[in-house]
């Protein structure tokens, strides 16, 4: 169901950002259904993948269930997808280099004022992507509506799991 789902999205908006949250090692969790599940991000190509371990929460169904992954297991299979996933913002950032979104302003980082002083935009675009814009002169306020050509994805800050995620420039 979820494949299909995304393949018909798919149809109707050109390269959306799909993502997905995954709880891994969930009591009863088989290596065959890790693989099952990795096989399942591939095949929908989520853009990005927030993994986390399972965690028995008192006075939950899955508190007493049995067949508890080992913790360690646990953890190895979210270090999977969180490499999974960060290679696929990547890929998928990479699929917009040159490209103009929209996307909304959010913060603006004002250093001293000074004759041709560089501003740093952190803003959102309609995909999803967060982005830094660097600007002089003018530069957009929180909220305005602005577009802006995606120069490239900043990889270091997503593989240390970082909000911002590529570099752009206002057009």
């Amino acid at each position: 169901d979820v494949v299909k789902s995304v393949e018909m999205l798919r149809t109707v908006k050109d390269n959306p950002f799909f993502a997905c949250d995954i709880i891994a090692g969930f009591p009863g969790e088989t290596d065959e259904d890790f693989e099952q599940t990795m096989d399942l991000c591939q095949k929908c190509g989520f853009a990005y993948v927030h993994a986390f371990p399972f965690s028995a929460r008192p006075g939950t169904a899955a508190y007493s269930m049995k067949n508890k992954v080992p913790q360690n297991i646990a953890g190895e299979r979210v270090k999977r997808l969180t490499q999974f996933a960060n290679q696929s913002k990547i890929q998928y950032i990479d699929s917009y280099k040159g490209k103009v979104v929209e996307a909304v302003a959010e913060t603006v980082k004002h250093p001293a004022v000074m004759a041709g002083a560089v501003r740093v935009v952190h803003a959102v675009s309609d995909n999803f992507l967060h982005c830094e814009i660097q600007c002089t002169g003018i530069c957009p306020k929180p909220g305005d509506a602005v577009n802006v050509r995606i120069i490239r994805p900043l990889e270091d800050l997503i593989r240390n799991g970082a909000e911002l995620e590529a570099e752009a420039e206002l057009v």
